[in-house]
């Protein structure tokens, strides 16, 4: 999920100061909308590889659940305002499916952090980072 969301975000930065057409306010929000993003990417990579060999802190579990829910709200945010403003049908189409890829990883991310706790009881989190398919 943090690479795909590097990818989609970093992207994001780009095509926002390539457009020559968008306001210097809308560049800068969403260079900043997209920076929350690979802050939340880097620090989830950064937990996994110390978390590596070991159980998941409930910090980390929370981390991951930050990160996929931020993701899911600002896709379901963003996808219905794609959706419903008048673009091309092909810039929603792309859209509407980086958003479904990206809630797909968010939701797979947020139940291995949930089937973690339950295999760990009350006691912690006994499932670590490798189990996350």
């Amino acid at each position: 999920m943090a690479a795909w969301a590097v990818f989609v975000w970093a992207t994001r930065i780009d095509n926002a100061w390539g457009d020559h057409k968008a306001s210097l306010a809308s560049k800068w929000g969403a260079t900043l909308l997209s920076l929350s993003f690979l802050v939340l990417a880097a620090a989830t990579v950064v937990s996994l590889v110390r978390a590596r060999g070991r159980a998941w802190t409930s910090g980390e579990a929370a981390l991951l659940r930050a990160f996929a829910g931020w993701t899911t709200a600002v896709w379901l945010v963003f996808g219905t305002l794609i959706v419903v403003h008048h673009h091309p049908i092909a810039f929603k189409a792309v859209h509407v499916a980086l958003g479904v890829i990206s809630i797909g990883l968010s939701i797979a991310l947020w139940r291995s952090v949930d089937r973690s706790r339950v295999e760990a009881g009350a006691g912690g989190l006994a499932v670590g980072p490798s189990d996350v398919r």
